[in-house]
């Protein structure tokens, strides 16, 4: 909570219900996104792991919490990491590469 905090996410003024959209939006979102880094390997020729990340991003605009809302949250980095990730992850998927990551 004191990182997402830190990062803008969470503001002090939200009500609890927003808090923890918020907090499980993103618990959601660095869950997958992070997958690859939490296993000895990770195999991107299963394209079923970038059609989970294209999945989770079509649902997040679906949210009316999301859609509705009047102004940014968070870093204004986030977008640069998370088209970072998804593109080099969309790179490794195309190469079917197999990835030690430990």
């Amino acid at each position: 909570m004191a990182l997402l905090t830190e990062a803008g996410v969470v503001r002090a003024e939200d009500v609890e219900a927003q808090r923890s959209f918020y907090v499980s939006t993103m618990q959601a979102s660095l869950e997958l996104v992070g997958r690859p880094f939490r296993q000895p390997s990770f195999d991107f020729g299963d394209p079923a792991y970038l059609q989970s990340l294209y999945a989770l991003g079509d649902d997040l605009l679906q949210q009316p919490e999301l859609r509705q809302q009047r102004e940014p949250r968070g870093s204004e980095h986030f977008i640069y990491l998370n088209r970072t990730y998804v593109g080099l992850y969309a790179l490794l998927t195309e190469l079917r590469a197999f990835v030690q990551t430990n």
